[in-house]
């Protein structure tokens, strides 16, 4: 039985005595001929001492970069890239588009309040089970306890954040920009254009 089963109180040296055990006998049937399998307990307090040591550091290096990014008022700052641009509201840097995943996001005239728990268990847990896969509830208008969530009015979402409409064919085939005759010509090489005229006349 391993110690952390156990109710009596055992010393920190059994301790480690027995995990050593439970991890050499593990190394030893997984892996008999490897170099692990071989490790005395010496080399084994060295290697948890180094474990430690490292998750150590890359906590430190957590907090240092997390102390580094928190501006006034306990608030992580949002670094701009693009500091010489200036965005209208609700604007975000990707394609200039209307979006919540900009700085002023709260401007938005209607904002949904945190789904419910039986709203993310049958977007999440109940629909991973299905063919459909997981999905993010959709927001919705803020409601009374009686009223079942899912009668409750979808609010609308910008475009560029309506994650949910799938594309049919006609979204795929008309944004297609038609090309003037005229700038054929700075756009393809004098051989392909050759080419070109060749397969039409033929």
């Amino acid at each position: 039985m391993a110690y952390w089963n156990k109710k009596a109180w055992i010393s920190p040296e059994a301790r480690e005595n027995e995990k050593f055990q439970v991890v050499m006998n593990s190394m030893r049937r997984l892996f008999p001929k490897s170099e692990v399998a071989k490790m005395d307990k010496t080399a084994w307090l060295a290697h948890r001492q180094a474990v430690v040591e490292s998750r150590t550091k890359e906590l430190e290096r957590a907090v240092a970069i997390k102390e580094e990014g928190l501006g006034k008022g306990g608030q992580q700052q949002i670094l701009n890239r693009l500091k010489e641009k200036n965005f209208p509201e609700n604007h975000g840097v990707v394609l200039c588009e209307k979006t919540i995943w900009c700085p002023k996001w709260q401007l938005k005239e209607e904002m949904a309040p945190w789904p419910t728990l039986p709203e993310m268990k049958w977007e999440g847990d109940d629909r991973a089970k299905t063919t459909v896969g997981r999905f993010l509830p959709l927001p919705r208008e803020p409601g009374s306890a009686a009223v079942a969530w899912h009668n409750l009015r979808v609010l609308p979402a910008f475009p560029f954040d309506d994650v949910r409409k799938i594309p049919t064919l006609e979204d795929v085939l008309l944004p297609v920009d038609e090309i003037d005759e005229e700038f054929v010509p700075d756009l393809l090489n004098s051989e392909l254009l050759e080419a070109l005229k060749l397969e039409g006349d033929a």
